[in-house]
């Protein structure tokens, strides 16, 4: 048993799903904007996803390049 009184193959369980959903969601997101959704991988990384970020924070987008040649 641990803190949430839950068995610990559960609470591994219920993470993992977190995971991945939060994973999904970072994907579509990113997709949206016209980036590849494999930056999310980035994010399991430490100190590592902090320059992800800032990255593409200030990089220009895809959806703003298609404006400007139209």
């Amino acid at each position: 048993m641990t803190i949430t009184g839950l068995p610990q193959w559960l609470e591994y369980t219920i993470v993992g799903i977190l995971i991945v959903y939060f994973m999904f969601a970072c994907g579509k997101i990113l997709a949206k904007t016209g980036h590849s959704p494999a930056w999310c991988l980035l994010l399991f990384v430490p100190y590592v996803q902090i320059i992800a970020l800032w990255a593409f924070a200030y990089k220009k987008w895809p959806v703003d390049q298609e404006k400007d040649v139209s």
